[in-house]
């Protein structure tokens, strides 16, 4: 799979916010309520604007009230929650099976202008062909191939391949590790083919298909390798625009891509939002520009993009990335990087926990103390503090950047007043607190948060798929068909898979898991524009609940072994796929989920879930002087466990100019944000 992989050219669309105004979209005033729970948010989640913080004539102090929880209409959460089910959300998705095949007994040995054939997609219309190649440079670790008929600068192409030679490639392994070497061709070279019909808009990619034998994908073009658009470097550009070969930009493609090789090699399945951050690093490391691989021209990189919408999750990508997705990724890796340096990073991209889980281990291993919640605070801090003269804690700057503050939510000056919003899970809201008396702030946030957009079939409980990039999850059972001459599965599925990229799909085995063969089902397909697909599966979306039934009468007269799994490709994820009421009605089996694992299924990566996770939340203070020369604090804020809390803001000492509350939700896995809401007073 490569369409994630490539790097588009894109514009930064920069918003530009007046300072007492909030982020678009523009809010609509609303009266100040008095401070309850959150009204219920509708399932199907519309992004709440960031509210303008209005003043108002009157307002009667009251005691926090005992918060009922938030929560949304699917369904009233039970008050003890299943602590074994909470912890099952947090399982690691097993990767897909690889076993490192070497395809070549002896190095092959090429000579000056050798020909071989490569495969190359179209990301644009997701065609493969087959172009023939000839090799026009090469170093002790790089070959440097062009396609047949494409006019190409030797001279040009010898300065690129030294540059990746002497700087990308020593650099970056020493900051992340080694690529598969000598690999599936027992070749060390990294081989980075220059091929035209590549797509519009995209610059280059790396495949790891092409790390399987041709044996098992015949797309497969068995070389660690990067394939880059011959078109842009070549034709679009002129001489220093950085996008000829040899420029600014094309560093930049490679220097991302061959950080990809070795992220594959050490971690597959990591999550998407550390991996696209690390390939950022990668170009930083390397003193180039990431501002040249999103919007093709210099200083325009995603860091601005985020910081103008600084509420936008670490964790959670959309379908679609945007520049500020890129950015906070980015700054978060460039920051893990300048505290921890080359050995943190090895680490981690080495740890097989994904997500925060590894960075967690990592900060453990070296022994700093620090979770990853207590990483991303400080970062929170450091996006804003940044160029605060007076702040010389490394903890709260960028030794290596020099960063705008981020856009507030909301700015307020009046008061009393009350906001009622919603915060991304790792976002973050910047609320400036501003005037010359002392305030009380009171807050209120939601217990828990459903995981998925949807309602269970029946009952409270379903299946769910988890999900992660490059991942095989699994859910089987043993059904007894040997008393009967026909059955029927019959199950209902929801499903957000990605479009002709992953698949679900539903297998028997009779041999007790030696062989399984896919089962034809009414909504899936055997469509396969990439060759991803396993045979017949489920992708892209069932925008609903859908009843399948599948024949299971060839395979009457012994046990069987039944399994739903999901296959996912390296970059890219929906939300998963989603299975409950499973019934053979032949035998008397009938599975509504609600009883739980002692039903017999063996989940590998698949976890039963009730669709909430626990809401917590992470307040800091930040507090800036009244004069240069004042100190600058950041104090984190405690949040009960009910997600309630009172904090006093001292804007009446003269030490103290200004406070930016930051407020991010802290919920793991779930798409859906956070909602709060603060009542402020004198």
């Amino acid at each position: 799979m490569m369409r994630a992989r490539y790097l588009l050219i894109t514009t930064l669309l920069l918003t530009l916010a007046a300072c007492t105004v909030p982020l678009a979209p523009t809010p609509t005033a609303t009266p100040t309520p008095t401070l309850t729970p959150f009204r219920t948010p509708t399932p199907t989640h519309t992004p709440t604007p960031m509210p303008t913080c209005t003043s108002t004539s009157t307002f009667t102090p009251t005691p926090i009230p005992t918060p009922t929880p938030v929560t949304s209409p699917i369904r009233t959460p039970v008050p003890d929650a299943d602590q074994a089910i909470l912890g099952a959300l947090l399982v690691e998705p097993p990767p897909c099976p690889f076993d490192y095949t070497v395809v070549n007994p002896e190095p092959p040995r090429r000579v000056p202008n050798a020909t071989r054939t490569f495969w190359v997609t179209d990301g644009t219309a997701g065609e493969r062909r087959e172009v023939a190649a000839r090799l026009r440079v090469q170093t002790e670790h790089v070959a440097m191939w062009v396609e047949e008929g494409v006019w190409h600068d030797v001279q040009q192409l010898e300065a690129a391949a030294t540059f990746f030679e002497t700087q990308v490639y020593s650099t970056t392994r020493a900051a992340f590790g080694s690529e598969w070497t000598p690999g599936v061709d027992n070749d060390p070279h990294v081989h980075i083919l220059h091929a035209t019909g590549l797509g519009e808009g995209v610059l280059g990619y790396t495949s790891s298909a092409d790390e399987f034998p041709s044996a098992l994908y015949p797309f497969s073009n068995e070389a660690e390798m990067i394939t880059v658009n011959a078109e842009y470097f070549s034709f679009r550009f002129g001489e220093g625009s950085g996008m000829e070969w040899g420029g600014a930009a094309y560093h930049a493609l490679l220097a991302r891509q061959f950080q990809r090789l070795i992220q594959w090699n050490h971690d597959r399945n990591e999550e998407r939002w550390v991996k696209e951050g690390l390939v950022e690093l990668a170009v930083h490391l390397n003193g180039l520009d990431p501002g040249f691989v999103v919007s093709a021209q210099p200083n325009g990189g995603p860091e601005r993009a985020y910081l103008e919408r600084p509420d936008t999750s670490l964790f959670v990508w959309e379908d679609e990335e945007s520049a500020a997705h890129r950015g906070a990724a980015y700054l978060f890796a460039t920051y893990f990087h300048e505290r921890l340096g080359d050995e943190g990073t090895r680490a981690l991209v080495a740890q097989s926990l994904n997500g925060a889980a590894g960075f967690d281990a990592v900060l453990a291993d070296l022994g700093t103390g620090l979770t990853f919640d207590d990483l991303f605070a400080e970062w929170l801090a450091a996006n804003y503090l940044d160029n605060e003269p007076e702040v010389d804690d490394p903890r709260y700057s960028y030794a290596t950047l020099d960063l705008e503050r981020p856009a507030p939510a909301a700015v307020c000056e009046d008061y009393p007043v009350t906001v009622e919003t919603s915060v991304q899970q790792f976002g973050a809201d910047y609320v400036l607190l501003r005037g010359d008396d002392d305030l009380r702030v009171r807050f209120v946030g939601a217990t828990d948060t459903p995981l998925l957009d949807l309602l269970p079939h029946s009952g409270r409980y379903f299946w769910w798929s988890n999900r992660a990039d490059e991942s095989l999850t699994t859910l089987t059972r043993t059904f007894d068909l040997s008393g009967v001459e026909r059955a029927t599965l019959i199950y209902w599925v929801w499903y957000d898979v990605e479009p002709d990229y992953d698949y679900a799909t539903v297998e028997i085995s009779t041999d007790g898991g030696e062989h399984w063969q896919i089962l034809s089902t009414p909504s899936g397909t055997d469509a396969d524009p990439h060759g991803n697909n396993p045979g017949w599966g489920y992708t892209g979306r069932s925008e609903g609940w859908v009843r399948e039934e599948v024949n299971l009468t060839p395979y009457v007269g012994s046990e069987v072994l039944v399994r739903f799994a999901y296959l996912t490709d390296e970059a890219v994820i929906g939300a998963g796929f989603v299975l409950d009421d499973v019934a053979i009605p032949e035998i008397g089996y009938a599975d509504d989920v609600e009883e739980g694992e002692e039903e017999g299924w063996e989940a590998a990566g698949f976890v039963r879930s009730d669709n909430f996770v626990a809401q917590r939340y992470l307040a800091l203070l930040i507090s800036l002087g009244g004069s240069l020369g004042d100190e600058v604090t950041v104090e984190r804020l405690q949040v009960e466990e009910d997600q309630v809390a009172e904090w006093m803001v001292p804007l009446g000492s003269e030490n103290l100019g200004e406070a930016v509350l930051v407020l991010s939700g802290l919920a793991p896995l779930t798409t859906q944000p956070a909602p709060y809401c603060l009542a402020i007073e004198k």
